[in-house]
């Protein structure tokens, strides 16, 4: 299986950079980004203050936007800054709208964590348990991942070999993740997989026996008032997982501040603040072309220093 992936991959990008046959895709696709929502003022949730009300200099925010503004490397489309719950600086690049929903590429991977550990909270899984257990399977094809557990899909460590270019070359997403070749074993090193998390994705749906945005509704979109999430879906009607979310800025830093506040909204908890410090300590180291971040339960660490098992 491996070998096949890599060979359509192979073949889909000579066909992009051939300047003399038009690409045609490897499996057939449909476009799922929606259609932008007219915004309105209403999307704007959080309170509006000066820099200064926060304990910010103006100054400061003005530097870091001039210097943001120089950088050639950074492609932003738009940003907001909060403290203490209150957005103290927002502003849109080009054609950008602070109310339009945009992609979330890789950070809705932190929101599959959060499912994950919900359906950890309510009993229904072990972070421990095996992959092929929950999905209702022994192991399709040559190989079992008997030995996977969900741990190491959310320290990314599962050392699969089908990742994001199989994705764009297979349709039954399960069985090629499953058929395909292991580079490691489980839990012994790092390696950066969107199909870790799309594995997990299908889990939420197998255990919860509704889809993975449908289970987050009652449990997230609608306690943080986020009425706008669509998510794309694999060619077998699964959420992607490891990207295809759409989010407006302002409803992804509710997600935020959720994860600061230990799992906790307004009062309400929404997600165990066991699970909450294990997802936001370091569980993996990473390589130092990483940037020196570490990783957590599908998120990068915000205490570097902290350990759990």
């Amino acid at each position: 299986m491996d070998i096949v992936f890599l060979s359509r991959g192979a073949k889909l990008i000579s066909r992009v950079f051939s300047p003399n046959r038009r690409t045609v895709p490897a499996i057939p696709f449909v476009p799922q980004k929606p259609h932008p929502i007219s915004g309105s003022e209403d999307y704007r949730f959080f309170e509006r203050v000066t820099p200064e009300k926060v304990g910010i200099s103006s100054k400061t925010v003005k530097d870091f936007l001039h210097d943001l503004s120089l950088d050639k490397t950074v492609n932003l489309h738009g940003i907001t800054m909060l403290k203490d719950g209150k957005v103290f600086c927002e502003c849109n690049m080009g054609m950008y709208r602070g109310d339009i929903y945009h992609a979330t590429f890789s950070m809705c991977k932190t929101i599959v964590g959060l499912a994950v550990g919900m359906l950890f909270d309510e009993g229904k899984i072990s972070l421990d348990d095996s992959i092929t257990d929950l999905l209702g399977t022994s192991g399709i094809g040559r190989i079992s991942k008997k030995n996977l557990t969900v741990r190491h899909l959310l320290t990314m460590s599962s050392g699969v070999s089908f990742n994001e270019l199989g994705a764009v070359t297979e349709t039954d997403w399960e069985k090629a993740y499953m058929e395909s070749s292991l580079k490691f074993s489980g839990g012994d090193e790092f390696e950066y997989n969107s199909m870790n998390t799309y594995i997990l994705s299908l889990i939420v749906a197998r255990v919860s026996g509704t889809s993975l945005n449908n289970f987050l509704l009652p449990r997230l979109w609608k306690p943080l008032e986020i009425d706008i999430h669509p998510w794309e879906t694999c060619p077998k009607g699964v959420e992607k997982g490891g990207w295809g979310l759409y989010l407006r800025r302002e409803d992804a830093a509710k997600i935020g501040v959720l994860i600061m506040n230990g799992g906790v909204w307004r009062g309400k908890r929404l997600i165990s603040e066991k699970y909450i410090t294990h997802a936001t300590r370091r569980q993996k180291g990473c390589p130092k072309d990483y940037g020196g971040f570490d990783y957590g339960y599908h998120q990068s660490p915000g205490d570097p220093h902290g350990r759990d098992a």
